[in-house]
């Protein structure tokens, strides 16, 4: 999620639907295999963390956007990286720890495991972790999660409702909204978010876009304001 995962492509898609859809499976799974490589190697213990990102910013005339400095100083981050949710407690620890921000899944957790699994990882890190709910589901276990001490809590596939954000800005947690697009931003602006995620068809796994991020994209920062966007889902050519 911006970024989940970075995935930069000059695939040429063709405008036939079939054609079009094989190729974007086979971005995706390759995708994939790239997340999944990534994970293993942040959770090994000897692994020198965002190395590259270094280099760069500290390249002559780099400079992070405003967008991007707001975010890692809302969560007092090091590395503007978000991990996307199903990667699990142990890829949470490992990247809040690296100074980026870690993420655990709890949308069909019940509300004691959610509860155990949010005391795990605040015991193993100092650093900054957010629980995601996808909104197909009932968040069941958002009282037990807030009550654990959830810092930060994410929801996807859907707008919360009015009682279910009140429950968290009464906790004290920051909220994100993922959209996918400028109707999307504004229904989720309403609630007052701390950030918002944008989400291209290129994302990996549960995908509610209809349209590339770099379609959406734009609008949704526009319409966001002074809000923090995130990307996810790559850049992709189309034609």
């Amino acid at each position: 999620m911006a970024v989940s995962g970075h995935l930069s492509s000059s695939s040429k898609f063709s405008p036939m639907p079939t054609k079009a859809t094989e190729d974007g499976n086979n971005q995706r799974r390759s995708f994939i295999k790239n997340a999944l490589t990534l994970g293993a190697a942040f959770s090994l213990k000897h692994v020198n963390s965002f190395a590259a990102f270094e280099k760069e910013r500290n390249k002559e005339g780099s400079e992070l956007n405003d967008g991007t400095k707001k975010i890692m100083t809302l969560f007092n981050l090091k590395y503007p990286v978000f991990q996307a949710a199903p990667g699990g407690e142990i890829l949470a620890i490992a990247l809040a720890n690296a100074g980026a921000m870690g993420a655990i899944s709890l949308s069909m957790t019940s509300p004691e495991d959610a509860f155990k699994r949010i005391a795990k990882v605040k015991s193993a890190t100092n650093g900054n972790f957010y629980g995601n709910y996808i909104l197909h589901f009932q968040p069941d276990s958002l009282d037990k999660a807030l009550e654990a001490g959830l810092p930060t809590v994410q929801f996807s596939w859907g707008i919360p409702s009015k009682t279910i954000v009140s429950k968290i800005k009464t906790a004290e947690a920051k909220l994100g909204i993922q959209v996918a697009s400028k109707e999307n931003a504004k229904a989720a602006l309403d609630h007052n978010p701390d950030f918002l995620i944008c989400q291209g068809v290129e994302h990996g796994g549960h995908v509610q876009a209809s349209e590339p991020l770099l379609n959406s994209l734009a609008e949704v920062i526009a319409e966001a304001k002074e809000i923090p966007v995130l990307a996810s889902g790559g850049n992709f050519k189309w034609t």
